[in-house]
């Protein structure tokens, strides 16, 4: 087999086997990193998550305040200064930037109106 000092016995190997096991449950030095590698990505989605509602709360609120001054100002022709096409699409135009800084390609004004006689 060899030399007697060459190889450790099986007594010392599992000694030693115990004490760094011993050693590793007491160990708490990586403790933190390993908490905020499990944290980080459900932080990461909650933050995306606000800024995603924040937006969404602010796009509804400029769609509102865009139909209140629609409505108002097509609201303001009677039967002395009827609406022209000319104010009505100006109206639309401007209503537009309403929205902004809201992509406002693929958005679509409907104004009806009823008149009384």
């Amino acid at each position: 087999m060899g030399s007697p000092g060459s190889f450790a016995s099986p007594a010392r190997v599992v000694q030693a086997i115990r004490i760094r096991v011993r050693s590793f449950g007491r160990a708490t030095g990586g403790v933190s990193a390993v908490e905020f590698a499990l944290i980080f990505p459900i932080m990461l989605l909650l933050l995306v998550g606000i800024i995603e509602l924040s937006n969404g709360v602010d796009n509804w609120r400029k769609v509102t305040l865009l139909s209140r001054a629609v409505a108002d100002l097509t609201s303001q022709g009677d039967k002395q200064n009827p609406m022209t096409d000319a104010a009505m699409a100006d109206i639309l135009r401007s209503a537009k930037l309403i929205l902004r800084p809201f992509d406002t390609t693929n958005v679509k004004i409907v104004v009806s109106a009823l008149g009384v006689d």
